[in-house]
């Protein structure tokens, strides 16, 4: 059995430029990959069926179905390889929270795609995997790497940076869903074009050191979600207070976190109720265990 671990995200800049005629927005996004993990095993079985069982703490937000993430990255594996249907038995222990903006399911889909090029041989080169990514997902490509980077285009197109962020991030979950969709569709903010993409704002993040990124970080959706659901506003406040350079909602949300130079209180945070807390690391993505 083939075991993995499939690491989280938080975005610490957003900024959505544009909207093509599929409804596909353009982003210009900072990546980083954090140390809250799922973990997924896979091994081949004598049938021609996949199936996937979850465990793990936010097991009962997923559905097994064909719509899971994995399952469509194990078919498009398949499929795209010319290799003949395989049973397969794929465990998956969800810790990661689930519709929270921190990437799980996208993670999750990369780094089942990385166990099968190693079960199967498939000797898959970064742009192979690539290819997988952008056909599943917007961010899949980046859990590949990990690490920070900025994506842009939808988010499938990386140029690596190297961000001295050594300290720790607080995620505060919230125990509620919202999916990326619904958060997009009802973007509050300037009017959107169908320009591709703001290279200013690529340019600007190809070189930016830890203390201006304090300064210049946001996130577009921020608003309207804090308007839809007035608790992330406590939050980002609470990680204020606690004394965060960074407070924020990440990617579309429902989670909010905080950077830190160094470890806060965490008193501060485990008292308060219908929360769950992780305190995390920088980390690698999948491809570099």
């Amino acid at each position: 059995m083939s075991k993995i671990k499939a690491p989280a995200k938080v975005n610490l800049f957003l900024n959505v430029s544009g909207k093509d005629g599929k409804g596909f927005h353009f982003i210009e996004t900072l990546f980083q990959t954090i140390s809250i993990f799922d973990i997924i095993e896979i091994e081949k079985t004598s049938t021609t069926e996949s199936e996937l069982f979850i465990t793990g703490t936010f097991a009962g937000l997923l559905k097994n179905t064909e719509d899971n993430l994995i399952l469509k990255a194990v078919n498009l594996f398949f499929k795209e390889n010319s290799i003949p249907k395989t049973g397969l038995r794929i465990q998956l222990e969800k810790n990661i929270p689930v519709s929270a903006g921190l990437g799980g399911g996208s993670s999750d889909a990369a780094a089942a795609l990385v166990l099968l090029d190693e079960i199967f041989k498939t000797k898959l080169t970064k742009e192979d995997f690539y290819s997988l990514g952008s056909k599943l997902g917007s961010d899949i490509n980046f859990f590949f790497q990990g690490g920070s980077a900025i994506g842009y285009g939808r988010g499938e197109k990386l140029i690596s940076t190297n961000l001295d962020l050594d300290g720790y991030f607080i995620i505060l979950y919230p125990d509620f869903e919202i999916s990326a969709r619904f958060a997009y569709e009802n973007l509050q903010k300037k009017l959107l074009t169908n320009k591709e993409n703001n290279y200013i704002i690529i340019n600007l993040l190809k070189n930016i050191k830890k203390n201006k990124l304090f300064e210049i970080t946001k996130n577009d959706l921020q608003d309207f979600l804090i308007t839809k659901y007035p608790s992330l506003e406590k939050l980002t406040t609470l990680l204020e207070t606690a004394g965060a350079n960074i407070s924020m909602v990440s990617g579309s949300g429902s989670c909010v976190f905080g950077y830190f130079n160094d470890c806060p209180d965490m008193d501060i945070f485990n008292k308060q109720s219908d929360l769950n807390v992780f305190l995390a690391r920088k980390c690698w993505g999948v491809a570099k265990r």
